[in-house]
C-alpha cells in the first residue's frame, strides 16, 4: 500500500464521480478550499461550539472523500469540544493540522498523476 492510500482512499469518490478523474480533481480542490476555511475557523474559535462545528464539517467532508486520518483527527477535536473539554479539544488542533497537511500533499500527488 502506498503512502497516499494511508491518507486517502481514492476509490471513495467513485460513487459520486463514476471514476471520472476530472470530477474527482474538482471535488478535491473544493474540499481543500472548504477545509482551509474550516481550519481557519477552528484556529480562531473562542468557544467550544464554534470549534465543534468546524471540526464536524471537516469530519463529514473527510469521510465523503475517504480521508480517514483527517476524519479521525477532526472527530477527536469534535468529541472533546462537544463535552466542553476546551483544553483537550484545542490540544487536538495540531494533529488536525498535521493530518490536513498530509492529505493536501497526497492530493497534490494524486491529482498530478
Amino acid at each position: 500500500m502506498n503512502t497516499n492510500q494511508n491518507v486517502i482512499d481514492p476509490r471513495a469518490l467513485d460513487m459520486y464521480t463514476g471514476g471520472d478523474a476530472d470530477a474527482a480533481r474538482e471535488i478535491y480542490a473544493e474540499f481543500l478550499h472548504t477545509c482551509e476555511v474550516d481550519l481557519e475557523t477552528a484556529r480562531g474559535a473562542r468557544t467550544a461550539e464554534v470549534l465543534c462545528r468546524a471540526a464536524h464539517r471537516i469530519k463529514g467532508a473527510s469521510h465523503m472523500i475517504g480521508a480517514m486520518p483527517l476524519r479521525e483527527a477532526a472527530d477527536l477535536v469534535e468529541r472533546h469540544a462537544l463535552r466542553g473539554d476546551w483544553q483537550t479539544a484545542v490540544a487536538g488542533l495540531p494533529g488536525l493540522e498535521h493530518a490536513y497537511r498530509e492529505l493536501s500533499t497526497a492530493l497534490d500527488a494524486l491529482t498530478a498523476a
